[in-house]
Formats: structure tokens, sequence, C-alpha cells
């Protein structure tokens, strides 16, 4: 292979890798970590499930939360001071327990009036995803977010 057919080839690579950047990682699990009681929540890729991790001595599985069967989570925050791990779907969502893992709380709503923010709740904490593995975020979380950051 010539100089001039490599560097074409390098150049190709180098654009295709470049052209996913900032594209939703519609597989990727996202986490949440909470360094105070060293453990981390963590979404699986299917949204179906949440696995708490600590990280005390190394990496040990301290449980898992099966989501309700409807629930896709689009939104995760966990809040700190209340200890709950809350989830919002386009549809409604969850809150649960962050130390025993049970869920607490259900809603369900409509896109015209999307669920509120639980007071306490920070929302720098909370992960708002451009996709995920059941549907794209809606507009209802994205006007949610911008009207409660702005306040």
């Amino acid at each position: 292979m010539n100089q001039r057919s490599f560097t074409s080839l390098a150049l190709f690579a180098a654009c295709t890798m470049l052209a996913g950047c900032g594209q939703p990682q519609t597989d990727a699990a996202v986490d949440i970590a909470w360094p105070e009681r060293q453990s981390i929540y963590r979404l699986n890729s299917e949204r179906t499930q949440v696995d708490v991790y600590s990280f005390r001595n190394g990496i040990a599985p301290l449980g898992s939360i099966r989501l309700p069967s409807g629930l896709c989570p689009v939104a995760m925050t966990l809040d700190e001071q209340g200890d709950r791990l809350w989830l919002w779907s386009d549809r409604g969502g969850a809150a649960f327990d962050a130390r025993s893992l049970r869920q607490i709380q259900s809603w369900n709503t409509s896109v015209d009036t999307p669920s509120p923010v639980p007071p306490g709740v920070a929302l720098r904490s909370m992960i708002f995803r451009t996709g995920t593995a059941c549907r794209t975020l809606p507009a209802s979380l994205q006007a949610m977010a911008g009207k409660d950051l702005e306040n």
C-alpha cells in the first residue's frame, strides 16, 4: 500500500469515527455515582433494571431493582437527601428507596402534563439522554428541565 492510499484510508477511518461523536448511545448503560455512600446505580442498556454496586473495597454487587413493565426511563436522578432514586419515562415514572431498593412511588402522566420534579431533587444530578433503547426523549421532559433550570 503506498503512502497516498494509507493516508486516504486513515483519513476515511478518522472521519467515520468522528461522525459518531455526539450521537446518542442508545445501547449504553447509564451510571449515577453516590460518592458519600461509595456506590453506583447503573441503569442497564435495555432499560429494564437498575443494578447497584459498592466500590468500598473493590466492586461488589449490592442488589438490583427490576423496573415495572412499561417504564422505559429517559431520565434518572439520585436524591441524596431523601435517599431516593427517581426514574422518569415519557408517560410517568417511579421512585425507589435508594437503600432498600424497594419501589415507594409510581405515577402516570400525559405528555401535556409532565410529572413535577420532586422537591429537593437536584437537576444537576439528573441524566437526560437524547435516545434510549426504548424511544427518544420526549419534548415534555426537555421543557421541564429547561423551565426548572431557569428558576
